[in-house]
């Protein structure tokens, strides 16, 4: 179903080089959830998890709305709390994790942008201040609750975007019927795709367009999914405006052709409403470059 709110991902969690019962006592005290940065139009941030060392040592933003995702995740950090399905059928995890750093004293931060948007930023240590001498690799969970699933859409500082990708659409299409009247239409897509990867788990950012339709469509969502058997799986992800309510969820599927180049399947789920929309696309896209955004 549409989730409407237009978004874009810790008590402190510590995973140490000390121990690691330290880090799961840390863990324990995230069972209080924590408010961040609230607005009162937007529902709260919940800080899940956080702490300046991570498995995980290269900079990735992860969105993610389903169990089989989070657990691909938690397979490269096994500190990372346990969510279920259940959880996720009514929030969203953003997980950032910022790289390694030479020292103490940086963290991660995550709130709202003034347009709705997810901020994720990275804080360091004032200048001539007193640091651990250490290494440390700083991450942050939070979660949202959702009724549906809202686009998401990130404004991530400089130190996240060292490892993405943007490709531009070279060709796309989407078909949509359903709904009272029993109608089809049909358009192109255009636009550009962000993508970051780690491990099986890749991040993509979806900035897309219609053209040639009855009116504009856009899909400007972010959603991680992972690669198995060499084929990409998005379990779930927002359908914008591709698609009229009521209408299910989207979901992709693909793989990388070769290098420079990305091919992807795009499908809204059944739901067990009256009269819905469904939709089925397809795009391909070319590197162009390291991300700008």
């Amino acid at each position: 179903m549409l989730k409407a709110i237009t978004l874009l991902a810790l008590s402190a969690l510590t995973i140490g080089f000390s121990g690691w019962p330290a880090c799961r006592e840390q863990q324990n005290k995230n069972d209080r959830p924590v408010v961040e940065n609230q607005k009162a139009d937007l529902p709260e941030l919940k800080t899940l998890a956080e702490g300046s060392h991570s498995a995980i040592e290269e900079p990735f933003v992860a969105v993610i709305r389903d169990a089989e995702t989070y657990q691909n995740l938690r397979e490269l950090d096994q500190n990372l709390p346990s969510r279920d399905e259940e959880f996720f059928r009514m929030n969203v995890v953003v997980a950032a994790f910022l790289g390694t750093r030479n020292t103490g004293g940086y963290s991660v931060e995550i709130s709202y942008g003034e347009k709705g948007q997810i901020r994720v930023a990275e804080k360091t240590p004032p200048k001539g201040s007193m640091t651990t001498q250490v290494i440390t690799s700083p991450f942050k969970l939070v979660s949202f609750a959702t009724n549906g699933t809202p686009p998401v859409t990130l404004s991530l500082a400089e130190s996240f975007q060292q490892r993405a990708e943007r490709y531009r659409v070279s060709t796309g299409k989407f078909t949509l019927s359903g709904g009272f009247a029993g109608g089809t239409e049909s358009f192109q897509l255009k636009g550009k795709l962000n993508i970051t990867r780690l491990g099986k788990l890749l991040t993509i950012g979806f900035a897309l367009v219609s053209s040639g339709g009855q009116r504009e469509r856009s899909l400007r969502d972010t959603a991680t999914g992972f690669i198995k058997d060499e084929k990409i799986q998005i379990v779930e992800m927002s359908h914008g405006s591709l698609l009229d309510p009521p209408s299910g969820d989207l979901q992709a599927s693909g793989k990388f052709l070769e290098k420079n180049r990305l091919s992807l399947d795009i499908s809204s789920k059944p739901i067990n409403v009256p009269e819905n929309y469904n939709g089925t696309g397809s795009i391909v896209a070319d590197l162009v470059g390291a991300s700008a955004n």
